[in-house]
C-alpha cells in the first residue's frame, strides 16, 4: 500500500493507492504540502501530528477504474458543464470534475472522514496527480461546511503576521507577491489561491499547493493581520475601505457555494465577524514602490 499524506490549512487529505504507481505524478507545490516532509515517494500513516484547529484525516482510496454514473449519487446540488456535486440520502457527497483530463469523481461520507476516488489510468498515456483540479473542489466544499472560503488572493506573512491581497485577474496580485518575496524575513503564501478559516476566535490565513510555480507557495498559515483589495487605476497608496465594501470584494472573488444555503449562511457570519476583527483596505501598488513599507504603514 502506497500512502500520500496532505496537510493544507490544517486539514489533511490521505491518498491510499494500491496500484499504478508509475502511473502517478506528485506536482512539485504539492510536495512543500506532504506530512511528514520526506521524498514523495516514501510510504508514511497518519500518527504523530498536533492537529490543533484542524480534524481527522480524509482518506481516500483510488480506483483506477471506469467512472460510475453520477446520476446515481443522489440529489444533485450543483451541475455544471466543468463539475457537478451530488448529496446522497445518507448525507455524503460526490463530486464529478468533467474537465480533468480523464475526467475524476470522488465519493465521500458526510463527515469527511472516508471515501473513494475514481480515476480511468487507461484514458491517458501520461503519468497524473490523482485528485487532479477535483482537489481544490473537494477542498472548497469541505472548507464551506466551516463557513470556511478559498480567496482568489495573494498573500505572505511578516514577523508572525498574515497579510491577504485580493484582486480580479490582472490586478497585480502575482506581482506584488514577487515583490514582497525580495524580503528574506517574508514568506510568500501564494500568489492566486489561498484559504482563509476561522479558528479559534480569529481568522487564519493559509498557503495552498495550487499553483504553478512551487517557488511562490507555502503550506504556513498565521493570523491574518490585514485584508488589501487592489486596484491598479488608483494612484499608488492604501486607503481604509468601508466593511461592506470589504465584504462585497471577497464575495466577488471567493468561491462561494451559492448552492447550498446552509454552508452560505455560515460564510456570510463569519464574513461579519471578519469586518469586525480584520481591517479592510484599498492597495494600489505600483512597481518600483516599497510594497512593506506601504502595508506596515495601513
Amino acid at each position: 500500500m502506497f500512502n500520500l499524506n496532505l496537510r493544507i490549512a490544517k486539514l489533511r487529505l490521505g491518498l491510499e493507492l494500491e496500484n499504478d504507481q508509475h502511473r502517478l505524478y506528485i506536482p512539485p507545490s504539492h510536495q512543500k504540502f506532504i506530512q511528514p516532509v520526506v521524498s514523495p515517494q516514501a510510504d508514511f500513516s497518519f500518527q504523530d501530528e498536533n492537529l490543533q484547529g484542524g480534524s481527522e484525516p480524509l482518506v481516500l482510496t483510488l480506483h483506477n477504474a471506469p467512472l460510475p454514473p453520477a446520476g446515481d449519487c443522489g440529489t444533485p446540488l450543483l451541475n455544471t458543464q466543468s463539475w457537478g456535486l451530488w448529496e446522497s440520502n445518507t448525507g455524503g457527497y460526490a463530486l464529478l470534475v468533467k474537465e480533468d483530463i480523464p475526467p475524476r469523481l470522488a465519493k465521500v461520507d458526510h463527515a469527511f472522514r472516508s471515501g473513494e476516488l475514481f480515476v480511468d489510468l487507461s484514458a491517458t498515456k501520461h503519468a497524473i496527480y490523482p485528485p487532479g483540479e477535483l482537489e481544490i473542489r473537494l477542498f472548497s466544499v469541505w472548507l464551506a461546511q466551516f463557513g470556511d472560503l478559498i480567496l482568489h488572493a495573494s498573500g505572505a506573512i511578516k514577523d508572525g503576521h498574515g497579510y491577504c491581497f485580493i484582486g480580479q485577474a490582472g490586478a497585480g496580485k502575482s506581482t506584488l507577491a514577487r515583490a514582497l518575496a525580495k524580503d528574506p524575513q517574508a514568506t510568500i503564501l501564494g500568489e492566486d489561491t489561498l484559504i482563509l478559516r476561522y479558528l479559534e476566535g480569529q481568522f487564519w490565513l493559509f498557503g495552498t499547493p495550487w499553483h504553478l510555480d512551487p517557488d511562490f507557495c507555502s503550506p504556513m498559515g498565521a493570523p491574518l493581520d490585514k485584508l488589501f483589495f487592489l486596484d491598479r487605476s488608483k494612484p499608488n497608496g492604501i486607503h481604509l475601505a468601508p466593511p461592506i465594501d470589504g465584504i462585497s470584494q471577497v464575495l466577488k472573488t471567493a468561491v462561494i457555494p451559492y448552492y447550498h444555503p446552509v454552508w452560505l449562511a455560515r460564510i456570510m457570519e463569519n464574513l461579519v465577524l471578519l469586518s469586525g476583527l480584520v481591517p479592510f483596505f484599498e492597495f494600489s501598488y505600483q512597481l518600483g514602490a516599497d510594497a512593506w513599507a506601504l502595508i506596515r504603514a495601513a
